[in-house]
């Protein structure tokens, strides 16, 4: 039998309540800095309206909000911007900009174009294709790690985009 001092046993519960308080933060902390340096700023991005057709297409019929992103150019019509295009860093409003490459093919400008409503089947599909391979966004399709992860993206940036003309 082990005996336990008094005073030790009255703060024990205490004790383990904070040890397994800090190390499930511990935990988030560790995967959510994982999270924010695998991904792309361009995946970054994408990935809460990602999150958010991988529910919804369980759904018949469901629509997901998407909002492309532009690169621009005055006087030449603005196209999608592609994860070659964008690097970390930026001003306040943006945690993006252009990267030397679509410097240096005359763009100028990041716009973001206007909220689409889309089958959340086929937005789901396109951002798996073209902007989130599965081998970069590993489990995202299991909806705990994808909830955890994406949370605070989703406090930072609104929801995101599929192609289309405005």
């Amino acid at each position: 039998m082990i005996v336990i001092p008094r005073r030790f046993a009255r703060s024990l519960p205490r004790w383990t309540t904070a040890a397994l308080a800090g190390f499930f933060t511990l935990q988030c902390l560790i995967w959510w800095e994982w999270f924010a340096l695998e991904l792309r700023p361009l995946e970054r991005y994408y990935f809460p309206t990602y999150f958010h057709s991988i529910e919804a297409a369980k759904r018949v019929s469901a629509r997901t909000r998407i909002e492309p992103l532009f690169k621009t150019f005055p006087g030449k019509k603005r196209e999608l911007i592609l994860m070659s295009d964008l690097i970390s860093g930026g001003d306040g409003n943006s945690p993006v900009q252009l990267s030397r490459a679509a410097l240096g093919q005359g763009w100028i400008g990041i716009d973001k174009g206007s909220p689409k409503w889309n089958d959340s089947a086929a937005v789901k599909d396109f951002l798996r294709e073209d902007f989130l391979p599965a081998s970069r966004v590993l489990g995202a399709d299991s909806g705990a790690f994808a909830l955890v992860m994406c949370f605070p993206f989703r406090l930072r940036s609104s929801p995101h985009s599929l192609f289309g003309k405005n």
